[in-house]
């Protein structure tokens, strides 16, 4: 019967972060574009598709910023301040300004709650030299089980045959001592 090893410490990397500096960090990553009026509303974008890794962060990323730009040159190439170009690239800059943070607070937010955590540690003996704990399967391979006991080996037949020719011995002299009387 074996007891499952200690469990041995996590590997050195980086440390998860302090609940101040991600609410820190979000707080940041929001003012960025409301003190900005949606011109870097990019910028939270960015950092979403950074740490979430995911194409379509990357996608709306790319589309916020191309679309900020281009809002941007509609309002400033437009030389009637109430022409369609200036109030379209108002309204897409304001549209920008105030949905871009809350995007990324849900995001954010989401996505710290539904990342896995560290993968549980394995398994495994707390010195180097002792094999790692298996499952009891008696039909899984296991390499590091101990190699069956040896079976003994049946013992030597010749005491048997010895045994057989005296009965038969026997049995013959009885026979012939009967055919005699007969």
């Amino acid at each position: 019967m074996s007891a499952p090893g200690l469990v041995p410490p996590p590997p050195p990397g980086p440390k998860p972060r302090g609940a101040r500096g991600v609410i820190a960090l979000r707080v940041l990553f929001v003012a960025i574009p409301l003190f900005s009026m949606g011109f870097l509303a990019w910028v939270s974008m960015l950092q979403l598709a950074l740490v979430r890794r995911r194409v379509l962060h990357w996608v709306l990323f790319a589309l916020v910023l191309g679309l900020t730009v281009g809002f941007f040159s509609m309002i400033s190439g437009d030389e009637n301040d109430n022409g369609w170009q200036s109030n379209t690239g108002i309204a897409g800059v304001v549209f920008f300004w105030l949905v871009t943070p809350v995007y990324f607070l849900v995001m954010d937010i989401h996505g710290t709650r539904n990342r896995p955590g560290p993968p549980p540690a394995p398994l495994t003996a707390p010195y180097p030299y002792a094999r790692p704990l298996q499952p009891a399967s008696p039909y899984a391979y296991n390499p590091y089980r101990d190699a069956p006991a040896p079976v003994p080996a049946p013992p030597p037949a010749r005491p048997r045959i010895d045994q057989v020719r005296a009965e038969l011995d026997e049995l013959s002299a009885l026979l012939r001592k009967q055919e005699g009387e007969h």
